[in-house]
């Protein structure tokens, strides 16, 4: 059995084996396993979860790779987070909204905002919105109300808008 704790070194051949080859659930297993060790033995582990960030096939495992190196404050984060805010997975999606605001405090805020604005179509907008968790600036309020009143929207335009509107309340 894996332990836990802040002395733990764990970096063994058979797990990196497993992360390579294994099945998805076995990746996302031991992925999450990695996520929780102590940000020391965390560290051992941190170019194979930018790896995985970066190249696994199954969206939660990236996702769970990403929020990892975001816990770890890892600069590298940012640029697999910009890549995966267009990601078709909403969890690799809010995974990299909250990276890009862990590790890139304010002027990613202000990146993400631009992302919204400029790109609203590319990728559901929820997960993304979700991840801000602070009240919008204007300009996502402009936005709010245009996808609310286009009948056309997708549902999770629909609740992107409904995310916006309940921070002007």
């Amino acid at each position: 059995m894996l332990g836990h704790g802040p002395s733990v070194e764990v970096k063994a051949p058979g797990l990196e084996r497993v992360l390579r080859r294994g099945s998805a659930p076995e990746r996302r297993a031991i992925t999450e396993w990695i996520c929780e060790l102590a940000p020391g033995a965390r560290a051992a582990w941190r170019e194979e979860l930018l790896r995985l960030a970066q190249r696994d096939r199954d969206a939660d495992v990236r996702a769970l790779a990403i929020d990892g190196l975001a816990r770890a404050r890892e600069p590298r984060v940012l640029e697999l987070a910009a890549r995966a805010l267009d990601s078709a997975a909403a969890a690799e999606r809010r995974a990299a909204a909250a990276a890009m605001l862990a590790v890139g405090g304010v002027s990613a805020r202000d990146k993400l905002e631009e992302h919204l604005l400029g790109e609203p179509g590319a990728a559901p907008l929820g997960p993304v919105l979700e991840a801000l968790q602070a009240p919008p600036s204007p300009a996502l309020v402009d936005l709010a109300a245009r996808l609310a009143a286009d009948s056309a929207a997708l549902t999770s335009r629909s609740s992107a808008a409904g995310t916006l509107s309940v921070w002007l309340q």
